[in-house]
């Protein structure tokens, strides 16, 4: 395997032409052009296509970036691993997590601090992002693994889906909402106000839109999507907005009496919008993970529990 020239391919395609990715390299633009060149006589295909504007990935180049990259992350944690045990370190790992300001309020920094106890030198970066924005970079080899929902019905066989803690739907106001001075609540008394949810929700906001036309009414106003549960919160305290949203998300705000979730008094006209989501390690089959890797992954497990009880970790959904 021509790890070297794999970089180089790699460089070349990031930088969007030979020249720039030479000057990067800090090597002369033949002596890439030829590194080039014996990458696709060994590999027995032509890699780009080369014009006046730069380079482009043929349907070849475009299956060798994704292996290329993987490679590239694997070498990576292959050197991090090694440098750990010559520094009796554990080394790095990188991690995906959910919009959940609950999770990282309470379960991140208790695990994380409890990694670093005893003096133990390594690196956590936290990326935060829903399932969908999490799983490309998961693939790529970027993160290691990630939290996230789990999906009963996936189908792909390259990821392992472990269960960690169950999350509700919930259905939140401010505290200092008008909502809070009625007596019991009825979906007609929650469509004269506009709605905000995460954009992971769209289940959840369909199931809205039904409960809403089973009573044959329509919403007044529109619906606010965000990827950011702090925007979600935000917009919560600074307006009438009411909130769908996975009761995590907010948790910590519910706990401090800032916003309040709401019953409905007919269990029939809530009972699409109820429901439980597992939240989820998920990793690549394929890939081996870090002892810092595997040390954080066991204190995540520690802390969920401790929230909510044993979550099945010796029970992932393969």
């Amino acid at each position: 395997m021509d790890l070297p020239g794999l970089k180089r391919f790699l460089a070349v395609v990031e930088a969007g032409s030979l020249n720039k990715a030479a000057d990067r390299l800090s090597i002369s633009q033949p002596a890439l052009t030829k590194s080039m060149q014996a990458l696709e006589e060994r590999l027995g295909v032509e890699l780009f296509v080369r014009d006046a504007r730069g380079v482009r990935l043929t349907a070849y180049g475009h299956a060798v970036l994704n292996r290329a990259r993987l490679i590239d992350s694997e070498m990576r944690r292959m050197r991090s691993d090694l440098q750990a045990l010559r520094d009796l370190s554990m080394g790095e790992v990188n991690v995906g997590a959910p919009p959940g300001p609950g999770f990282h309020s309470n379960i991140l920094p208790a695990a994380t601090k409890r990694l670093l106890d005893g003096g133990r030198r390594v690196s956590v970066n936290y990326s935060m992002g829903t399932r969908e924005q999490l799983l490309p970079a998961l693939r790529d080899g970027q993160l290691d693994f990630i939290v996230a929902m789990v999906e009963e019905n996936e189908t792909t066989t390259d990821l392992i889906q472990e269960p960690l803690f169950e999350d509700r739907n919930s259905i939140i106001v401010d505290a200092g909402h008008p909502l809070l001075a009625r007596g019991a609540l009825s979906i007609g008394d929650l469509v004269e106000y506009p709605w905000v949810t995460m954009s992971e929700s769209l289940q959840l906001e369909k199931a809205l839109r039904a409960a809403v036309h089973a009573q044959g009414l329509t919403l007044a106003h529109g619906i606010v999507r965000s990827d950011s549960g702090q925007f979600v919160k935000a917009l919560l305290h600074s307006s009438q907005c009411i909130g769908l949203i996975r009761y995590d998300i907010c948790r910590v705000d519910t706990q401090r009496g800032q916003v309040t979730e709401i019953r409905l008094g007919d269990a029939d006209e809530s009972a699409g919008m109820a429901g439980l989501h597992t939240m989820g390690m998920v990793y690549r089959r394929e890939a081996g993970l870090s002892p810092a890797s595997l040390r954080l992954i066991a204190e995540i497990r520690a802390e969920c529990e401790a929230l909510a009880g044993p979550a099945r970790p010796n029970n992932p959904i393969r």
